[in-house]
């Protein structure tokens, strides 16, 4: 490898390790991205995700992934791991998922951690302790054990697993390792389970311990351990307020997850049909709304009202267009407020938005993050045209709806009943009547959507016989049948 891209990687390395991350980033920005050799370029995207600066790591690594000119050899199953993490970080990822699944495990065993990393952001705890454990059983250095150890841990704790004799050995290999944070995690996670008991002594001793190792930290850490505090206070209590008040910090800092543990948790206390219907309708993992249901055993509304209320409502659940707006049902506006509306709590990152927006694509770190910034452009300019007090707000590279007057969105609980790709079909149905022969090109242009969209919708259509095809490749016709 090139000294100085071996010096700058390890530089930037201790600077990651100082917490210097802004360094880290004014650095790698300043690199001639498509003159860098093949060799450093492993190297240096790990330094982007360590460092957070995710766009940079994708740009070096989708040219080896995705076969761009630079490529003289197959992408190695270590730059599909990274890249795979990358997109993760990003937003993408069933993509990321994607990728991992051709990974061979065995020469990859980091390709296990990440899988796993991508089922916790989908809160598929159960699957993501498999990959953990997969991962735990390889030949790793002890640190990389401990690591997979408290992600192990914490999974199983999510899936209502017994972890306390589990917890208890990590505890003790970390203190031999001397890893004080990763002590400071295992307290806290053994916190959960004398929780769960009702051992509240035990559970706020553990806490404090795991408070003064993190004492100084601006992090997640310590406002995790308030969370579990005001869990604490609220139980035993048997009112809300210690939990209202977490919220309200979690808003200050910014960390929607822990806003929306609050709302759960303070439904566990007191029931409130407004809340738990935000709660579950804004939540668009399938698993979290699995353990809502189970935690608290309560049956979500027909539908749900997101803004404020009462004032004019906009139904993103209807398959007809909306007489009033103009808003048609499947396109691209409707598609777009129905993927930021998705959830209730997080912004939508780029990668998130694409996936929505564009299923079965590629994200493509050249072109879609300009192709959702088109949608959202186009979004906020009917918003405006249509005098609605809904703002689409961009800030830290992701996107959320911003009510300021009485008006709402109604939502359905699985917003996927208004995927564009049938009402696109529908309106391919009135424009190519049945035994009319069309190309994609011509329902391109017809539906005013992309080529790759009209073959998504084709290949379904014709694996459920609503379409047959003739000829091949550019001369391939399509034809409705009756």
């Amino acid at each position: 490898m090139d000294h100085a891209y071996q010096n700058l990687i390890s530089e930037c390395d201790a600077l990651i390790k100082a917490g210097e991350l802004t360094s880290v980033a004014a650095r790698i920005s300043k690199l001639p991205f498509a003159q860098i050799p093949r060799e450093p370029r492993l190297g240096l995207a790990k330094i982007c995700r360590r460092a957070g600066i995710i766009t940079h790591g994708l740009r070096l690594l989708q040219p080896l992934i995705r076969q761009e000119k630079i490529v003289h050899n197959p992408a190695s199953e270590a730059e599909i791991a990274e890249y795979a993490a990358l997109l993760s970080r990003n937003g993408s990822i069933a993509e990321a998922a994607s990728l991992l699944t051709t990974v061979d495990f065995v020469r990859t065993p980091e390709a296990q951690l990440y899988l796993g990393f991508c089922r916790v952001l989908t809160w598929d705890y159960a699957s993501a302790a498999q990959s953990f454990a997969s991962y735990l059983a390889a030949d790793l250095p002890e640190y990389s054990k401990l690591v997979a150890r408290v992600n192990l841990a914490a999974a199983y704790l999510a899936t209502d697993v017994e972890a306390t004799e589990f917890i208890e050995e990590t505890i003790e290999f970390a203190r031999s390792a001397g890893a004080s944070r990763l002590i400071g995690n295992l307290l806290e996670l053994r916190a959960q389970t004398s929780i769960r008991r009702a051992d509240y002594s035990r559970a706020s001793a553990d806490l404090d311990a795991a408070a003064g190792i993190f004492a100084g930290s601006r992090g997640y850490d310590l406002l995790l351990i308030k969370k579990w505090r005001a869990v604490i206070a609220a139980t035993q209590s048997g009112r809300v307020l210690p939990l209202m008040n977490f919220r309200k910090l979690a808003v200050r800092h910014a960390h929607w997850e822990s806003v929306r543990e609050a709302d759960l948790f303070s439904l566990k206390i007191k029931h409130d049909q407004q809340r738990f219907d935000h709660l579950l309708f804004g939540s668009p993992m399938i698993a979290y709304r699995e353990r809502v249901l189970k935690m608290l055993a309560q049956t979500p509304s027909d539908s749900f009202l997101f803004g404020q209320t009462p004032g004019t409502v906009l139904d993103l659940s209807a398959n007809t267009s909306d007489e009033r707006t103009g808003l048609n049902p499947g396109k691209q506006i409707h598609q777009s407020l129905v993927a930021l509306s998705k959830d209730f709590y997080v912004a939508r990152n780029t990668g998130t938005l694409f996936a929505d927006l564009y299923p079965g694509e590629y994200f493509d770190v050249q072109s879609s993050p300009g192709r959702v910034r088109q949608a959202i452009r186009r979004s906020r300019a009917w918003l405006t045209g249509n005098r609605l007090p809904l703002a689409i707000v961009h800030s830290n590279g992701s996107y959320r709806l911003n009510f300021h007057g009485s008006f709402a969105l109604k939502v359905s609980l699985m917003r996927e009943d208004v995927h564009a790709g049938g009402a696109y079909w529908n309106e391919l149905t009135h424009i190519f009547p049945p035994g009319r022969r069309f190309s994609a090109g011509e329902a391109c242009r017809a539906l005013q959507i992309s080529r790759s969209s009209v073959h998504r919708i084709c290949k379904e259509a014709l694996a459920d016989g609503r379409l047959i095809s003739e000829g091949e490749g550019r001369a391939i016709r399509y034809r409705r049948v009756a």
